[in-house]
This record gives structure tokens, sequence and C-alpha cells, in this order.
């Protein structure tokens, strides 16, 4: 423990002494202020001793005490400069943290290329937290604000991270504003007041009707990219960078081909590139060995040249504008958080299944976010998931531009204050009653699995902890030392001649796959869901999906593609070289995606998000009766009762899917 004046140092080693019983436990009487004292530059101290003055580093031979003057200067440099690791030991007032004001070590000739410094904590954020935006054009203030919204999404979750989120919320807040200011410029400028004519994000044809999303716009997928992959897990924390790309990664498990995208510099960690140890560093001091030890806050990035997977879309998604009501804005004090009509608004999104909420994995242009901006002309990376669906579910997504409203939305759903209402095809007969139910051949491998018959709601309640077994695909089983889950469904309708039960299901909990887990665990795999043992309903588009990809490979449309200009023309290069897709054409292909990536099963299953409904806490009223019905495209429910006016509700909800247009979902009350 570094103490310089030797009282935390002291009652550290008291503390030690009585929680550990150690007895061997020594401290610097008086702190390392009385040792330099004493011994100077003659004792074991080497360096600079940080101090509270203008100094800030005091050499071990400047204190006044010393009793012997070492004879022979010594280079007790042992400082570093942050960005080119030179060694260097001079704080200066102007060298510290733009986002924490800590004092940073920046030697003088890595100042010259730099205007702002980042401590070792925040050297992630250096490409994207500047406290002066006045010097960056409309196009760098959106790159650093995707970035930003790539970091708050990697810390989204955990106690750990909210003083951190709440950095990066203000750093956002700050680059929305001054692109609002960008903007309004650009428009005063404009002579003839007319707006630019909106384009389609994938493709860039102003007269795309999104016909390229699909199948056919493969072809226009092909790009090089810097792809993040993500922060450092707390779990991978202690272990070798090697260990965790190899076990966490399917497509990197290959030792030989991990091998050669080390050796050409692909693999970077904090940016820096990782080599493999056979290889060696080469006398590179800028590489990282891949048997260094990850820590916490270390970011792993990976250069690649991208295809994305196919996905099944129609022309245009359906997308429902909602408007928060006033009451709800001013109770949230949400009135100063957006700058136009677009931030107050919610988008109510059908998504495809087959098609991922966000950007994420192989997928960019292939997901709803940035289908959905395409199609409304919202700006890129501008449309804010407020909860997400798994890839092969459809149904309702709801999104929306403003952050606080999306941070609004996303705590009623930690706070459990909000109702889903999903709708499933199962094979076989549903149970109905209470007798039915004894027919359920559930297994009993985990004792704290239950269900049970809730005569009141004419439903039964599944009780079964789950725990995901395999992260790499994402596969979740019921076991004792799972999380607590717990969901609800009712038989809606029974057709006999295919043998199928429309279900109304209504998770309590939200762990992920739920529905899909305890259906399985009930007798009653959904329909598709080839994961948990459901029938493959679907005709199998692989080899399509196959063919597509391999006529993209061997286009050369790059200049279709989204180019990084980040990334070196030598790393570009190794990037398509190295790339399994070019290089090695059916097998890279299968290879690289899963059967259910490339549409050959698993990829569509008969799961719907159906209807949320969210609470809003009002502050001072119990009298009154009040409810919100915003965006029902049904007829209202028949059963929806007065609710107290302490809460306001609002209630969203897509069509039904074909498979369910036969039965009587209008019936269908909330579990």
């Amino acid at each position: 423990m570094y103490c310089t004046g030797g009282i935390r140092c002291e009652k550290a080693s008291a503390f030690i002494r009585r929680e550990t019983g150690a007895e061997s436990v020594q401290h610097l009487k008086g702190g390392i202020h009385k040792y330099l004292d004493k011994y100077g530059a003659d004792g074991l101290f080497h360096g600079k001793n940080f101090v509270f003055d203008r100094r800030v580093g005091a050499e071990a031979s400047s204190h006044m005490e010393c009793s012997k003057k070492s004879k022979e200067p010594v280079d007790n440099v042992v400082g570093r400069c942050l960005y080119c690791e030179k060694p260097f030991d001079t704080f200066t007032p102007d060298g510290v943290c733009t986002v924490c004001r800590e004092p940073t070590l920046v030697c003088d000739s890595c100042k010259t290329g730099l205007v702002e410094y980042h401590c070792s904590d925040h050297i992630y954020l250096r490409n994207c937290y500047f406290s002066d935006l006045s010097r960056f054009n409309e196009l760098e203030l959106k790159n650093q604000l995707a970035e930003l919204e790539e970091h708050l999404q990697r810390m989204a979750i955990g106690k750990r991270y909210k003083q951190k989120r709440k950095t990066l919320h203000r750093q956002c807040d700050r680059v929305l504003e001054a692109l609002g200011e960008a903007s309004s410029s650009i428009e005063v400028n404009m002579a003839n007041g007319t707006q630019s004519q909106t384009k389609c994000r994938n493709c860039g044809a102003p007269e795309c009707g999104g016909d390229c999303w699909g199948f056919h716009g493969l072809g226009r997928k092909d790009k090089i990219s810097e792809k993040n992959v993500q922060s450092i897990k707390g779990k991978w924390c202690g272990k070798t960078i090697l260990s965790v790309l190899q076990s966490e990664f399917a497509d990197l498990s290959d030792a030989e081909y991990l091998s050669s995208l080390m050796s050409h510099s692909l693999i970077h960690l904090n940016g820096i590139p990782v080599k493999c140890d056979a290889i060696g560093l080469d006398g590179d001091s800028q590489a990282i060995s891949a048997s260094s030890i990850l820590k916490n806050m270390d970011t792993i990035s990976r250069i690649v040249h991208w295809y994305e997977p196919p996905v099944i879309v129609p022309s245009s998604i359906s997308v429902q504008k909602i408007k928060i009501p006033d009451d709800i804005i001013s109770e949230n004090s949400l009135c100063d958080n957006y700058g136009n009509s677009n931030e107050a608004l919610i988008y109510c999104c059908d998504k495809p299944a087959s098609v991922p909420v966000h950007p994420a994995g192989p997928y960019l242009a292939n997901s709803l976010t940035m289908m959905v901006e395409g199609q409304v002309g919202l700006e890129p990376r501008s449309l804010r998931p407020c909860h997400r669906l798994d890839r092969c579910t459809s149904g309702l997504t709801i999104c929306t531009t403003s952050q606080a409203i999306a941070k609004l939305i996303q705590g009623r759903l930690d706070g459990k204050t909000v109702q889903k209402l999903y709708l499933a095809r199962v094979k076989g007969k549903f149970p109905s009653s209470e007798n039915e139910c004894q027919n359920f051949m559930v297994s009993k491998e985990c004792a704290s699995a239950s269900w049970s018959w809730m005569g009141d709601k004419c439903c039964i309640e599944v009780n079964a902890p789950i725990k995901n077994i395999d992260p790499i695909k994402g596969y979740r089983a019921i076991c004792n030392d799972g999380k607590h889950s717990t969901s609800r469904f009712s038989l809606v309708s029974y057709e006999e001649t295919s043998d199928m039960s429309i279900v109304a299901c209504y998770p309590v909990t939200g762990r992920g796959h739920q529905l899909r887990v305890h259906l399985q665990w009930l007798g009653h795999a959904i329909h598709g869901d080839v994961l948990y043992g459901g029938p493959n309903y679907l005709l199998s588009m692989k080899e399509d999906a196959i063919k597509a990809l391999v006529d993209a490979s061997k286009t050369g449309e790059e200049s279709q593609g989204l180019p990084n200009k980040l990334i070196s023309e030598n790393a570009a290069v190794s990037a398509k070289n190295l790339c399994r897709i070019s290089r090695d054409g059916v097998d890279g292909i299968q290879a690289s995606f899963s059967s259910a990536q490339l549409l050959g099963g698993g990829h569509v299953i008969d799961l719907h998000a159906w209807k949320y409904r969210v609470s809003f806490e009002r502050k001072g009223r119990k009298t009154k009766k009040c409810k919100i019905d915003a965006g029902t495209m049904n007829s209202r429910e028949k059963d929806q009762a007065d609710v107290d006016d302490a809460l306001v509700l609002m209630d969203f909800a897509t069509n039904v899917p074909l498979w369910a247009k036969s039965c009587e979902c209008e019936n269908v009350s909330w579990l």
C-alpha cells in the first residue's frame, strides 16, 4: 500500500493483523517521506515521489534531510507515457484526463498530436469523449455518439457501472446538443430551403422501396469494418486473451486461423495489436502477447471483412408513431430532454422473425433499428430499442429516439411495472382445465421446477429456474442452480386437423428464452423452435442463402459497402484475404454462420410479442379513474378494468400473426 505519511499504513497493518491473524505485517514508520528523508537516492526507492505541491513529483535526492548524497546519477525514470509507453515521469498542469481530471503522463512528442488526454481508466474513450466539441464537424460528432452508445450498451446491466453510465449519458447529451447546433447552422445556410431527399439506409438509392433488405441485398453487405466485440466481462478477468478468444467466440476456436489473424494484427486489445506467443512480438513494442491477462474495462476489437447473413422481411415494416402524453412527460421531468418533435414519440415496430433488434454479431444493416431508421427517415444510429426480442421471435418492439424516454421505459421493465402478452403456436392440445393438466409428462430432474393450475385466471403457472448452459449457442435449460423464472400459459384455441394449439403466454419474470424453455418442459415445444425440440415446418432456405453469399463474395462491389477510413489499406487487404467467405467459398460460409443464420431452420418460430402494458406512477392523485389506450390496432379489450388515478397505463400492440388469424384472440385477457 502506498502511503506518504504512514497513517493509512498504520491502520491497514492493524486491520490485517486483526482480520487474518498474520504476525509478519510490516510497514514504513512515518511513510515514504521519512524513508526518503533518511536514505534519499541511496535507498531502495526508485522514481519520483508524488507530492501535493507545485513540484508534483520530487526526486529522492531532493529531500533536505537526506544524510547521504548519491555521487553518481542514477536512471530512476520508472514512469511511462500512456500513449507511446516511452520512459517519462513528469506530470504537467495541462496533462490531465479530460474525463476525470486525473494527472496523466503524456510525453512532449505525443502532446503535439493530441489536444485532450485520457487516463488509463478512460483510455477506451479516447476516440469519443472530448470536452471541447466545437472543433468537430457533424460526421465526427455522429461517430462519437455511435461509439458512446456502444459503450453504454456494454454497461447497461450492473450496479458497478452506474456512475460510468451517468458519465456517458451526460456526454451523449452534450454531443446531441452540439449536433443540434450543427444541424441548425446547416439549415440556415440552405439557400432554397428544401430538404434533402430521403435515401435507403442500406443501398443509398432514393427510389428504393426497401426490397434490398432481404435476400437480394446481400451483394451490398460486403464491407471492411473494425468490429468492437465488447468490453471484458467479469468472468473473463484474470484469464488470458488467447483462452477467452478460443472459448467464447465460436469462429475463433480454430487455433491456426486465430494465429493467422494475430500475425496480421487484426485482433486488438484496447486498440493495440495482439500477437500469438508462437509468432512472437518481433521486437514490436506496440504489440501485446496473447498470453496477457485480461482486466476490467479492457476492450477487444477485431478487423473483419464483413458479410451479413440474410434475413426475411417484407418490403415495409409496420411502424406506429405514438406521442408520449404530456402529463407523463411532466411527471417524469422529461420536458427539457428533447429538442424536436420526433424525440417525444415512441415507435412501435412489428419486428419480423429472423431479424435482430439492433446491430449485433454479424448483423448491421439487416437489423430492425437500422431498417426502421431508413424507412421513416431518421438519423443513423438514432433509434434506441427499449427492450429486446430473440432474433427468431416476431412482434412488438418499443423504440424511441429520446435517451430520457428510453431510460424511463427501461426503468419500468426493470421495476416489473410492464405487463407482456405473447402468442405461441405449439404442437398438441394444450390443457384448458386442471384435469387435463394431469397428462403433463414433465422432467423431474430439477426438483425446484413445478407447475400449478390457477383457477381464477384459468391458466397454468410454471415456476422453473433457468440457466444458460451453453453461452456460445445461447442454449438455456431448467436447472436447480438457475435463476428464478415464472411464466403463465392459457389455451386460446385448438385445431384438431393440424393438432396445433394457440397459447397465450405471460412472462412474469424476464429471463432469456423463458417462454420457450418452459413450454418445452411442459411437453409443448413451440412450432419451428428446433433449438428446444419443436418441429421444423419451414422449408430450408440454406442453399439459397449460401448461393447468395457466394455471389456477393464474387461481385467485389466494395464501393457500395461501408469502408472504415480509420483502418489502414494493409489491414483491409489482410482482412479480406483471411475472410473465410472470400477465401473458402461454401466451406467458409458454413464455418462462419450457424444453420439458423443461414435460414436452415430455427430462424423463424411461432412466438409473437403481441401486447405490452406500461404503468406510469402519478403523484398526489388518488380519486379519479384514468386509462390511456395508445396504439392498439385491434378493438379495445373487453376485460379492461378501471385503474386508480395514481397509475397511468399505456397499451401497445401489434396485429396478430398470420398463423393466429383464425382464432378469437380479442377475448384473451392479461394473465
